[in-house]
């Protein structure tokens, strides 16, 4: 019963410090040009089974970015005296995960792109957690994590 005990008690503490250790595999990059007042824009991800399009949209606007529909920020980079626009793309893989039901990101690896500055990359950002799901970080906190790092990163910090 002891040894059950013990183990169960070693079992918490290993996943309180792997999780608390676990979102420092989110590196975020942003170069001299990039701008967190800009709009922004999310595109759609065919098969997104982790909904990280919408939990991303949904965590750049609580942090306080302007997010429009990629349709909109299509439209207005058309238009004469356009305001700049930033799109963020990123492409990732999953995982089976029952704490986070039915999926997590394993692996997501991005780019923000500046639409009206012929394309240019204003940052990049990468995530990687290991394939088991012990301490795994679910897609929303990630995001979450993504977009604050993006909000207080800039200049290279």
């Amino acid at each position: 019963m002891k040894k059950i005990f013990l183990l169960s008690v070693l079992t918490i503490v290993a996943e309180i410090t792997f999780s608390q250790t676990r979102l420092k595999q989110l590196k975020v990059f942003c170069t001299n040009g990039f701008d967190p007042n800009v709009t922004v824009t999310v595109p759609h991800i065919r098969r997104d089974r982790c909904q990280a399009v919408y939990l991303l949209k949904n965590a750049l606007a609580e942090n306080g970015f302007k997010v429009i529909d990629e349709n909109v920020a299509d439209a207005e980079i058309q238009q004469p005296g356009a305001p700049r626009i930033y799109s963020l793309r990123f492409t990732y893989n999953y995982k089976s995960d029952a704490k986070c039901a039915p999926y997590a990101l394993q692996d997501m690896t991005g780019q923000v792109i500046d639409l009206l500055n012929e394309g240019t990359v204003v940052a990049t950002f990468s995530f990687r957690q290991g394939e088991w799901s012990f301490g795994s970080k679910c897609t929303q906190e990630i995001m979450k994590a993504l977009a604050a790092a993006l909000k207080t990163k800039t200049n290279n910090n």
